[in-house]
Protein backbone atom coordinates (compact mmCIF):
# COMPACT_ATOMS: atom_id res chain seq x y z
CA UNK A 1 0.00 0.00 0.00
CA UNK A 2 1.44 3.46 -0.92
CA UNK A 3 1.54 6.45 1.54
CA UNK A 4 -1.48 7.94 -0.05
CA UNK A 5 -3.35 5.24 0.48
CA UNK A 6 -2.84 5.32 3.94
CA UNK A 7 -5.61 5.87 6.51
CA UNK A 8 -5.83 10.05 6.98
CA UNK A 9 -7.33 12.94 8.42
CA UNK A 10 -9.43 14.73 6.07
CA UNK A 11 -12.41 17.68 6.16
CA UNK A 12 -15.29 17.10 4.67
CA UNK A 13 -17.61 19.83 2.90
CA UNK A 14 -19.27 19.97 5.77
CA UNK A 15 -15.96 20.62 8.07
CA UNK A 16 -16.53 17.87 10.13
CA UNK A 17 -13.21 15.94 10.72
CA UNK A 18 -13.27 12.09 8.74
CA UNK A 19 -10.74 9.68 8.32
CA UNK A 20 -10.36 8.63 4.65
CA UNK A 21 -9.49 5.21 4.37
CA UNK A 22 -8.70 2.88 0.98
CA UNK A 23 -10.90 -0.37 0.92
CA UNK A 24 -11.50 -3.26 -2.13
CA UNK A 25 -14.12 -1.26 -3.25
CA UNK A 26 -12.17 2.05 -3.39
CA UNK A 27 -11.33 5.01 -1.22
CA UNK A 28 -13.83 5.76 1.73
CA UNK A 29 -14.84 8.65 4.55
CA UNK A 30 -15.10 7.27 8.44
CA UNK A 31 -17.60 9.51 10.08
CA UNK A 32 -15.57 9.92 13.90
CA UNK A 33 -17.59 10.81 17.08
CA UNK A 34 -16.45 13.42 19.05
CA UNK A 35 -14.48 10.17 21.36
CA UNK A 36 -12.58 9.49 17.77
CA UNK A 37 -11.92 13.25 17.60
CA UNK A 38 -10.73 13.88 20.99
CA UNK A 39 -8.22 11.02 20.82
CA UNK A 40 -7.06 11.62 17.54
CA UNK A 41 -6.65 15.46 17.50
CA UNK A 42 -6.90 15.99 21.10
CA UNK A 43 -5.01 13.68 22.90
CA UNK A 44 -2.32 12.94 20.13
CA UNK A 45 -2.48 16.06 17.68
CA UNK A 46 -3.08 14.45 14.84
CA UNK A 47 -3.91 17.15 11.89
CA UNK A 48 -5.40 16.82 8.29
CA UNK A 49 -3.61 14.87 6.12
CA UNK A 50 -1.67 12.88 8.08
CA UNK A 51 -1.58 9.61 8.26
CA UNK A 52 -3.34 7.30 11.45
CA UNK A 53 -1.83 4.32 12.49
CA UNK A 54 -3.39 0.87 12.19
CA UNK A 55 -3.70 0.03 15.67
CA UNK A 56 -5.50 3.68 16.66
CA UNK A 57 -8.06 3.15 13.18
CA UNK A 58 -9.00 -0.38 13.96
CA UNK A 59 -9.96 0.31 17.65
CA UNK A 60 -12.07 3.56 16.71
CA UNK A 61 -13.79 1.03 14.49
CA UNK A 62 -14.22 -1.83 16.86
CA UNK A 63 -15.21 0.77 19.18
CA UNK A 64 -17.78 2.52 16.70
CA UNK A 65 -16.23 5.76 17.04
CA UNK A 66 -15.30 5.27 13.81
CA UNK A 67 -17.74 3.70 11.33
CA UNK A 68 -19.78 4.13 7.92
CA UNK A 69 -23.47 4.54 7.42
CA UNK A 70 -23.91 0.94 7.82
CA UNK A 71 -23.21 0.57 11.24
CA UNK A 72 -23.77 -3.04 11.75
CA UNK A 73 -20.83 -3.88 9.18
CA UNK A 74 -18.30 -3.14 11.59
CA UNK A 75 -16.65 -6.71 11.61
CA UNK A 76 -16.26 -6.74 7.59
CA UNK A 77 -14.79 -3.50 7.49
CA UNK A 78 -12.25 -4.59 10.36
CA UNK A 79 -12.02 -7.54 7.96
CA UNK A 80 -10.72 -5.43 5.06
CA UNK A 81 -8.71 -2.66 6.00
CA UNK A 82 -5.21 -3.24 5.19
CA UNK A 83 -2.19 -2.91 7.48
CA UNK A 84 -0.74 0.80 8.29
CA UNK A 85 2.32 2.19 9.61
CA UNK A 86 2.39 0.89 13.54
CA UNK A 87 1.83 3.11 16.19
CA UNK A 88 4.34 4.46 18.43
CA UNK A 89 4.78 4.06 22.39
CA UNK A 90 2.91 7.36 22.94
CA UNK A 91 -0.11 6.57 20.33
CA UNK A 92 -0.37 2.77 22.22
CA UNK A 93 -0.42 4.66 25.76
CA UNK A 94 -3.32 7.10 24.81
CA UNK A 95 -5.16 4.62 22.71
CA UNK A 96 -5.48 2.32 25.93
CA UNK A 97 -6.45 5.62 28.07
CA UNK A 98 -9.12 6.07 25.38
CA UNK A 99 -10.30 2.88 26.03
CA UNK A 100 -10.39 2.78 30.02
CA UNK A 101 -12.61 5.62 29.88
CA UNK A 102 -15.06 5.17 26.57
CA UNK A 103 -17.90 2.58 27.60
CA UNK A 104 -18.39 -0.17 24.91
CA UNK A 105 -21.60 -1.54 23.81
CA UNK A 106 -21.79 -5.50 24.98
CA UNK A 107 -22.50 -6.77 21.47
CA UNK A 108 -18.38 -5.42 20.64
CA UNK A 109 -16.63 -6.15 23.54
CA UNK A 110 -15.23 -9.14 21.69
CA UNK A 111 -14.27 -7.53 18.63
CA UNK A 112 -12.76 -4.98 20.76
CA UNK A 113 -10.63 -7.83 22.94
CA UNK A 114 -9.62 -9.37 19.28
CA UNK A 115 -8.86 -5.53 18.17
CA UNK A 116 -6.61 -5.46 21.73
CA UNK A 117 -4.73 -8.60 21.18
CA UNK A 118 -4.29 -8.15 17.03
CA UNK A 119 -2.58 -4.90 17.48
CA UNK A 120 -0.17 -5.55 20.47
CA UNK A 121 -2.10 -3.49 22.68
CA UNK A 122 -2.46 -5.96 25.50
CA UNK A 123 0.76 -4.83 26.97
CA UNK A 124 -0.94 -1.35 27.86
CA UNK A 125 -4.67 -2.31 28.68
CA UNK A 126 -6.37 -5.21 29.79
CA UNK A 127 -9.66 -6.09 28.11
CA UNK A 128 -11.48 -6.71 31.73
CA UNK A 129 -10.50 -2.67 31.95
CA UNK A 130 -12.90 -1.94 29.30
CA UNK A 131 -16.14 -0.44 30.76
CA UNK A 132 -19.05 -2.03 29.09
CA UNK A 133 -22.26 -0.51 28.65
CA UNK A 134 -25.10 -3.06 28.07
CA UNK A 135 -27.96 -2.57 25.06
CA UNK A 136 -31.57 -2.52 26.24
CA UNK A 137 -33.97 -5.10 25.94
CA UNK A 138 -37.08 -5.28 23.91
CA UNK A 139 -39.21 -4.34 26.30
CA UNK A 140 -42.94 -6.17 26.42
CA UNK A 141 -45.49 -5.03 23.92
CA UNK A 142 -42.90 -2.43 22.27
CA UNK A 143 -44.12 -3.35 18.88
CA UNK A 144 -47.89 -2.99 19.75
CA UNK A 145 -47.68 0.11 22.17
CA UNK A 146 -45.56 3.51 21.33
CA UNK A 147 -46.05 4.45 24.33
CA UNK A 148 -43.11 2.34 25.78
CA UNK A 149 -40.08 3.90 23.54
CA UNK A 150 -39.25 5.00 26.34
CA UNK A 151 -37.79 2.15 27.83
CA UNK A 152 -37.18 0.74 24.63
CA UNK A 153 -34.02 3.08 24.02
CA UNK A 154 -33.45 3.35 27.89
CA UNK A 155 -29.95 2.71 29.17
CA UNK A 156 -30.03 -0.55 31.45
CA UNK A 157 -29.69 -0.20 35.75
CA UNK A 158 -25.87 -1.35 36.08
CA UNK A 159 -23.96 -1.01 39.13
CA UNK A 160 -20.56 0.21 36.85
CA UNK A 161 -23.15 2.99 35.47
CA UNK A 162 -21.95 6.22 37.11
CA UNK A 163 -24.69 7.97 39.01
CA UNK A 164 -25.50 11.18 39.69
CA UNK A 165 -24.21 10.81 43.53
CA UNK A 166 -21.05 9.25 41.91
CA UNK A 167 -19.83 12.94 40.61
CA UNK A 168 -21.71 15.18 43.00
CA UNK A 169 -19.40 17.68 44.83
CA UNK A 170 -20.19 16.68 48.48
CA UNK A 171 -20.01 13.16 47.79
CA UNK A 172 -16.47 12.36 45.97
CA UNK A 173 -15.05 9.06 45.61
CA UNK A 174 -11.11 8.00 46.36
CA UNK A 175 -11.16 6.94 42.43
CA UNK A 176 -12.25 10.45 41.15
CA UNK A 177 -9.56 12.23 43.09
CA UNK A 178 -5.70 11.51 41.68
CA UNK A 179 -3.12 11.00 44.86
CA UNK A 180 -1.48 14.96 44.11
CA UNK A 181 -5.49 16.02 44.29
CA UNK A 182 -6.69 16.52 47.44
CA UNK A 183 -10.34 15.69 47.58
CA UNK A 184 -12.41 19.55 48.28
CA UNK A 185 -16.01 21.05 47.54
CA UNK A 186 -16.27 22.48 43.88
CA UNK A 187 -16.23 26.27 43.97
CA UNK A 188 -13.00 26.49 47.09
CA UNK A 189 -10.44 29.19 46.04
CA UNK A 190 -8.31 26.38 44.44
CA UNK A 191 -10.45 25.29 41.86
CA UNK A 192 -12.87 28.17 41.25
CA UNK A 193 -15.66 28.17 38.38
CA UNK A 194 -15.98 31.01 35.72
CA UNK A 195 -20.08 31.23 36.96
CA UNK A 196 -19.29 30.85 40.77
CA UNK A 197 -15.77 33.01 41.40
CA UNK A 198 -16.12 36.83 41.41
CA UNK A 199 -12.64 38.32 39.97
CA UNK A 200 -11.95 39.55 43.17
CA UNK A 201 -12.20 35.89 44.96
CA UNK A 202 -9.52 34.33 42.45
CA UNK A 203 -6.38 34.57 44.46
CA UNK A 204 -5.91 32.37 46.75
CA UNK A 205 -3.24 32.51 50.36
CA UNK A 206 -0.72 30.18 49.96
CA UNK A 207 0.03 27.64 52.39
CA UNK A 208 3.05 28.83 54.99
CA UNK A 209 4.70 25.36 54.15
CA UNK A 210 4.68 25.82 49.98
CA UNK A 211 7.02 29.01 49.47
CA UNK A 212 6.27 30.99 46.10
CA UNK A 213 7.67 29.45 42.70
CA UNK A 214 9.47 31.77 40.61
CA UNK A 215 12.35 34.18 40.64
CA UNK A 216 12.65 36.95 43.35
CA UNK A 217 10.53 40.53 42.93
CA UNK A 218 7.53 38.38 40.80
CA UNK A 219 6.15 36.88 43.96
CA UNK A 220 2.89 38.93 42.98
CA UNK A 221 2.68 38.08 39.41
CA UNK A 222 3.48 34.60 40.24
CA UNK A 223 0.56 34.24 42.81
CA UNK A 224 -1.50 35.75 40.09
CA UNK A 225 -0.39 33.24 37.43
CA UNK A 226 -1.06 30.19 39.55
CA UNK A 227 -4.24 31.51 40.63
CA UNK A 228 -5.57 32.10 36.79
CA UNK A 229 -4.18 28.89 36.21
CA UNK A 230 -6.14 27.22 39.04
CA UNK A 231 -9.56 28.23 37.21
CA UNK A 232 -9.11 25.24 35.21
CA UNK A 233 -10.95 22.45 36.16
CA UNK A 234 -7.92 19.82 36.63
CA UNK A 235 -5.26 21.60 37.24
CA UNK A 236 -5.11 22.37 41.22
CA UNK A 237 -1.92 24.29 42.79
CA UNK A 238 0.37 21.46 42.32
CA UNK A 239 0.15 21.54 38.37
CA UNK A 240 -0.27 25.34 38.43
CA UNK A 241 3.44 25.22 40.15
CA UNK A 242 4.27 22.95 37.54
CA UNK A 243 3.22 25.04 34.82
CA UNK A 244 4.45 28.20 35.79
CA UNK A 245 8.22 27.15 36.59
CA UNK A 246 7.57 25.34 33.04
CA UNK A 247 7.19 29.26 31.20
CA UNK A 248 3.63 29.03 30.83
CA UNK A 249 2.36 32.43 32.19
CA UNK A 250 -1.12 32.85 30.99
CA UNK A 251 -4.08 30.54 30.57
CA UNK A 252 -4.29 31.66 26.68
CA UNK A 253 -0.30 30.40 26.32
CA UNK A 254 -1.72 26.69 27.72
CA UNK A 255 -4.85 26.89 25.27
CA UNK A 256 -2.05 27.05 22.23
CA UNK A 257 -0.32 24.02 23.29
CA UNK A 258 -0.95 20.99 21.72
CA UNK A 259 -1.26 18.26 24.69
CA UNK A 260 1.10 15.06 23.57
CA UNK A 261 3.70 18.18 24.21
CA UNK A 262 2.38 19.32 27.91
CA UNK A 263 2.62 15.88 28.80
CA UNK A 264 6.22 16.02 28.93
CA UNK A 265 5.70 18.69 31.36
CA UNK A 266 6.38 17.36 35.33
CA UNK A 267 2.38 16.28 36.99
CA UNK A 268 1.34 15.78 34.00
CA UNK A 269 -0.29 12.91 31.74
CA UNK A 270 -1.49 12.31 28.32
CA UNK A 271 -4.92 12.38 30.17
CA UNK A 272 -4.61 15.63 32.26
CA UNK A 273 -2.74 17.50 29.63
CA UNK A 274 -5.58 16.65 27.56
CA UNK A 275 -8.04 17.57 30.53
CA UNK A 276 -6.05 21.45 30.73
CA UNK A 277 -6.02 22.31 27.29
CA UNK A 278 -9.59 21.81 26.54
CA UNK A 279 -10.14 23.29 29.65
CA UNK A 280 -8.26 26.44 28.49
CA UNK A 281 -9.41 26.67 25.18
CA UNK A 282 -13.10 26.34 26.93
CA UNK A 283 -12.19 29.13 29.27
CA UNK A 284 -11.16 31.64 26.80
CA UNK A 285 -14.07 31.05 24.50
CA UNK A 286 -16.99 33.15 24.30
CA UNK A 287 -19.74 30.18 23.81
CA UNK A 288 -21.13 28.80 25.99
CA UNK A 289 -19.17 26.10 28.58
CA UNK A 290 -19.46 22.64 27.94
CA UNK A 291 -22.11 22.62 31.30
CA UNK A 292 -24.07 25.25 30.01
CA UNK A 293 -24.85 23.18 26.80
CA UNK A 294 -25.63 19.72 28.36
CA UNK A 295 -27.96 22.25 30.99
CA UNK A 296 -29.75 23.86 27.92
CA UNK A 297 -30.08 20.02 26.51
CA UNK A 298 -31.06 18.72 29.83
CA UNK A 299 -33.05 21.09 30.88
CA UNK A 300 -31.14 20.86 34.40
CA UNK A 301 -28.82 23.38 36.56
CA UNK A 302 -25.65 24.31 35.41
CA UNK A 303 -23.81 23.76 38.66
CA UNK A 304 -24.96 19.85 38.24
CA UNK A 305 -22.81 19.41 35.41
CA UNK A 306 -20.08 21.96 36.95
CA UNK A 307 -19.58 19.82 39.53
CA UNK A 308 -19.70 16.70 37.51
CA UNK A 309 -17.07 18.00 35.05
CA UNK A 310 -14.68 19.81 37.60
CA UNK A 311 -14.31 16.22 39.87
CA UNK A 312 -14.18 14.12 35.95
CA UNK A 313 -10.96 16.12 35.48
CA UNK A 314 -9.52 15.36 38.15
CA UNK A 315 -9.45 12.34 37.27
CA UNK A 316 -8.13 13.00 33.60
CA UNK A 317 -11.36 12.71 31.25
CA UNK A 318 -12.15 15.65 29.52
CA UNK A 319 -15.05 17.86 28.76
CA UNK A 320 -14.93 15.93 25.12
CA UNK A 321 -15.23 12.21 26.27
CA UNK A 322 -17.66 13.38 29.39
CA UNK A 323 -19.92 14.88 27.40
CA UNK A 324 -21.89 11.82 25.38
CA UNK A 325 -21.76 9.94 28.97
CA UNK A 326 -23.42 13.10 31.24
CA UNK A 327 -25.94 13.93 27.98
CA UNK A 328 -27.01 10.09 27.77
CA UNK A 329 -27.18 10.11 31.47
CA UNK A 330 -29.22 13.00 32.04
CA UNK A 331 -30.59 14.11 28.86
CA UNK A 332 -33.17 13.04 26.43
CA UNK A 333 -33.03 9.56 24.82
CA UNK A 334 -33.75 9.19 20.96
CA UNK A 335 -37.06 7.97 22.14
CA UNK A 336 -37.82 11.65 23.35
CA UNK A 337 -38.08 12.53 20.30
CA UNK A 338 -41.13 13.05 18.06
CA UNK A 339 -40.45 11.47 15.08
CA UNK A 340 -39.14 8.09 16.69
CA UNK A 341 -42.06 5.14 17.90
CA UNK A 342 -40.99 2.44 19.94
CA UNK A 343 -39.76 0.30 17.46
CA UNK A 344 -37.77 2.63 15.93
CA UNK A 345 -36.17 3.47 19.34
CA UNK A 346 -35.22 0.10 19.71
CA UNK A 347 -33.54 0.13 16.24
CA UNK A 348 -31.43 3.30 16.16
CA UNK A 349 -29.97 2.37 19.54
CA UNK A 350 -28.58 -0.85 18.27
CA UNK A 351 -27.16 0.71 15.49
CA UNK A 352 -25.58 3.13 18.17
CA UNK A 353 -27.73 6.16 18.28
CA UNK A 354 -28.97 6.41 22.10
CA UNK A 355 -29.35 10.32 22.14
CA UNK A 356 -30.78 12.98 20.01
CA UNK A 357 -26.69 14.57 20.07
CA UNK A 358 -25.86 11.22 18.42
CA UNK A 359 -28.91 11.47 16.32
CA UNK A 360 -27.62 15.12 15.33
CA UNK A 361 -24.43 13.79 13.99
CA UNK A 362 -25.46 12.09 11.72
CA UNK A 363 -26.33 12.05 7.86
CA UNK A 364 -29.40 11.63 6.34
CA UNK A 365 -28.40 8.82 4.51
CA UNK A 366 -26.66 7.36 7.79
CA UNK A 367 -30.69 7.50 9.26
CA UNK A 368 -32.02 5.87 6.57
CA UNK A 369 -29.38 2.59 6.84
CA UNK A 370 -31.59 1.60 10.30
CA UNK A 371 -34.60 -0.52 9.61
CA UNK A 372 -37.45 0.72 9.80
CA UNK A 373 -36.20 4.62 9.22
CA UNK A 374 -37.07 5.73 5.43
CA UNK A 375 -36.11 9.00 3.75
CA UNK A 376 -38.96 11.09 5.19
CA UNK A 377 -38.61 9.65 8.42
CA UNK A 378 -35.08 10.53 8.85
CA UNK A 379 -35.35 13.92 8.01
CA UNK A 380 -37.91 14.48 10.69
CA UNK A 381 -35.97 12.47 13.08
CA UNK A 382 -33.01 14.77 12.45
CA UNK A 383 -35.08 17.56 12.76
CA UNK A 384 -36.89 16.78 16.00
CA UNK A 385 -33.05 16.11 17.36
CA UNK A 386 -32.29 19.39 16.65
CA UNK A 387 -35.10 20.64 18.03
CA UNK A 388 -34.42 18.97 21.55
CA UNK A 389 -31.06 20.02 21.46
CA UNK A 390 -31.47 23.53 20.99
CA UNK A 391 -28.61 23.33 18.10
Amino acid sequence: MTRYDRPRLIEDTTGATKLKVSLPGGRYQLSLRDGGRSLLCDRLGYELRDVVPDPLVRVLVATGDAWFPHQRDYESVLADLPENAPASERDRAAVAEYLRTTRVPAVRLETVTRVIEETGLSGHIDPDDVPVTELPTIPDGIFEDDSSSAEASGEPDEPDEPTREAVEPDEPTREAVEPDEPTREVGEPDEPTRETIEPDDRIEERPADRPPVGDEGTEGKGEETDAELREIPGVGAKRADALRAAGFDSIAELAETRPADLAAVPSFSEATATVAVEGAREHLDDGPSTAEKLARQTGREASLFEAALSQLAAAGVPPSAARQTLLRQYGPSVADIDAVDGRMAYFLSEAGYSTPLEVSGASLEELEAVDYVGATTAARIKEGAAALLDD
